[in-house]
């Protein structure tokens, strides 16, 4: 079996993105590398069992890219297609969100939480 064989028998790895929102009303995505939609779902089911009970979880959906904006220009080049620079493929290495460039941006971010 040669390379190309074997790397179209693999599973396509997507970026799996899950909400959680505690008892608080406190609201957080996740987001996971998933080979399949099938893989999510189980997560998901595990999640809820042993999650306490004021916690909810619900699976958003698997997706090609997950992508971040700082301002709302960023945002809507994002959206318009007109910056492709933080696109982050869901190939299981990269489907991360880089960190926050600083304690004071996330601050704001966690006051601006509703």
């Amino acid at each position: 079996m040669c390379f190309l064989e074997v790397a179209q028998s693999l599973p396509a790895m997507k970026t799996a993105v899950f909400q959680v929102t505690e008892g608080s009303g406190r609201a957080r995505l996740i987001c996971v590398a998933m080979p399949s939609l099938r893989d999510a779902a189980i997560l998901e089911a595990w999640l809820r069992m042993h999650a306490d009970l004021m916690t909810d979880i619900r699976f958003l959906g698997r997706f090609d890219a997950v992508q971040t904006a700082l301002s709302q220009q960023e945002a809507e080049e994002l959206i318009l297609e007109r910056r492709q620079d933080l696109l982050l493929p869901g190939n299981g290495n990269s489907s991360t969100i880089p960190p926050w460039p600083g304690r004071a941006i996330s601050r704001a971010i966690k006051g601006n939480n509703r």
